[in-house]
């Protein structure tokens, strides 16, 4: 099983466990929860796919790693307690109840989560004195007398024995009471999330064809070599960071990230490759449709070997994969927005101030300590953290300038010249844009517009200044979003196009690539391309042909 499926796995395993039937009990009885055990080799992703799986369910998530813990900071410290048996009085030991059990009901309280996974990396490289305690908690839930809460799944991650030489085999009696999961390194899996999390385009581009050496792990007496996808991914952020400072990138930089020689050393000389490549190609260029780099496109599509048709690609799925995070983060950001300006009219209201731009102060003052509140619990990632600030910096700097507006008379509708505003008449971007009307007889309870003879449509009841100076700014994004969509959308189509030309299979590369990125499918789902469905139809259909081939070759060569 590769990394995204044990992620998959992992999913279903907390839908299930925390399932409740009609009496409102767990369907799934505590007892028979069985904790969840994924092995695997190191700097697969089993940490990042446990906190993923715990964040797409909705749960809360604790992590320790057990190789930094004792027994009494697992346990609990004993202390002596004086308790009555039969009449007469005795000393009995007790324990203080577990950092790890106590992070968890912290946690509930803190998030008013009820439900969670808790995660203990390095389950099988405990110290001799914390086993049988560990084992004691896989079998049964318990730290001494303290049992985890139930609604809270127990998950434990650790390596096989051929990595790591202080690794304890469990005994049968105890795998029989667990959910093991076995991972293995799987390029194409680790290749999916690659494009989506923007990994710099050199590495895909080598690893596509050098597959073996996405991962290795030797080791000899006298020394390790070793690459990880853990590597890879660190690698590709000092990569970008350097890129941006202009550092130089040497093999020897190289070799601290992918610990083996051979192997660093050839992907410093691609590296350099790559780069050199990438300066000597206009990719943002060709996306733009400027005639001379289609030209030189169509040229080396024709002519280059085939390594520099592949990183073409490669370069085309990096831009498109930047250009799609950007508009998802400004979606992201306009949906910020919206929420943020909901709050502050229902904050206007309740507190019956004369205007946004008044009620803008307050507002703010309590949004960010309600922001620091969730940040110093953790109720919020710190992506989520930062763009809700730098929303509510921007209502700042909208209700300082709102001020400076007296009055407007004429806020045209939204609907209005929407063709010849954004370029794309198509429904599928049409529908996006909401009715400003309805915002307005909504927000403010007007009546709405009423239209002119000569089609135009304008606003004839009294409008509260500030709340159309918001609502003319957020037209605004909503027309820049739709904007950059239809541009995203035609860059996409205009690079497929220069593909299917040359006919070769840098194509079906390109397609069943961008197939795979979430934030395409996501983009396209809303935006349909007609064209890409084409050339996803065309390619399965060829595979299809390819597939019938093979099997009549077989059955006549019996």
């Amino acid at each position: 099983m590769n990394i995204k499926e044990a992620k998959q796995e992992i999913i279903h395993t907390i839908k299930a466990y925390t399932a409740r039937n009609a009496a409102g009990a767990y369907a799934i009885p505590p007892r028979h929860q069985r904790p969840v055990l994924l092995i695997g080799p190191p700097g697969i992703g089993k940490t990042a796919v446990m906190q993923q799986a715990a964040e797409e369910c909705g749960v809360g998530f604790v992590s320790y790693t057990m190789t930094h813990h004792t027994r009494q900071s697992a346990v609990g410290l004993p202390f002596i307690r004086t308790r009555s048996f039969d009449g007469r009085e005795y000393s009995v030991t007790e324990y203080t109840m577990s950092e790890i059990i106590a992070s968890v009901f912290q946690c509930m309280e803190e998030s008013g989560k009820k439900e969670g996974l808790l995660f203990l990396d390095e389950i099988n490289c405990v110290s001799e004195t914390l086993a049988p305690t560990m084992l004691q908690f896989l079998q049964n839930k318990t730290f001494g007398s303290h049992r985890l809460p139930d609604g809270w799944i127990l998950a434990a991650a650790g390596n096989p024995p051929e990595y790591n030489k202080s690794v304890r085999e469990f005994d049968i009696a105890t795998l029989d009471r667990l959910k093991y999961i076995p991972v293995e390194a799987d390029y194409g899996a680790w290749r999916a999330y690659a494009l989506e999390a923007g990994i710099h385009g050199a590495i895909p581009a080598y690893l596509d064809t050098h597959r073996d050496r996405f991962y290795l792990m030797r080791q000899t007496y006298t020394e390790k070599s070793f690459a990880t996808a853990r590597g890879w991914e660190d690698l590709s952020c000092l990569l970008l960071q350097y890129e941006a400072l202009r550092l130089p990138v040497t093999a020897a930089l190289i070799g601290q990230y992918l610990h083996a020689e051979e192997l660093a050393r050839d992907f410093a000389g691609y590296y350099q490759f790559f780069t050199a490549r990438k300066e000597a190609l206009p990719v943002a260029a060709i996306f733009s449709g400027e005639e001379s780099a289609v030209l030189s496109c169509r040229s080396l599509l024709r002519e280059a070997p085939f390594d520099e048709k592949l990183l073409l690609v490669h370069l085309g799925l990096s831009f498109l994969g930047d250009r799609l995070r950007s508009w998802e983060q400004k979606q992201r950001q306009l949906r910020l927005f919206d929420d943020a300006l909901e709050r502050l009219i229902r904050h206007q209201k309740q507190q019956k101030l004369p205007s946004l731009a008044k009620a803008a102060g307050p507002f703010l003052v309590k949004e960010e300590e309600i922001l620091a509140v969730r940040q110093q619990h953790g109720l919020s990632s710190d992506e989520e953290i930062q763009s809700t600030r730098q929303v509510l910096y921007e209502l700042r700097d909208l209700a300082y300038r709102c001020r400076s507006v007296s009055s407007v008379s004429d806020v045209p509708d939204s609907r209005q010249n929407f063709t010849s505003v954004s370029g794309c008449a198509s429904s599928a971007f049409a529908s996006d844009i909401p009715d400003s009307r309805q915002n307005f007889a909504s927000v403010s309870g007007c009546i709405p517009p009423a239209s002119a003879s000569d089609g135009s449509v304008s606003i004839r009841v009294s409008v509260p200044p500030d709340l159309a100076f918001f609502e003319a700014e957020k037209k605004a994004r909503q027309d820049s979003l739709l904007a950059d969509a239809k541009e995203l959308l035609l860059m996409l189509e205009r690079f497929s196009l220069l593909l299917e030309e040359s006919g070769g299979p840098e194509l079906t590369l390109f397609v069943s690539s961008f197939s795979q990125n979430k934030h395409a499918v996501s983009f396209l789902k809303k935006y349909p391309s007609a064209l890409f469905e084409r050339l996803k139809e065309r390619l399965r259909f060829e595979s299809r042909e390819e597939e019938l081939r093979q099997a009549l070759a077989a059955a006549f060569s019996v």
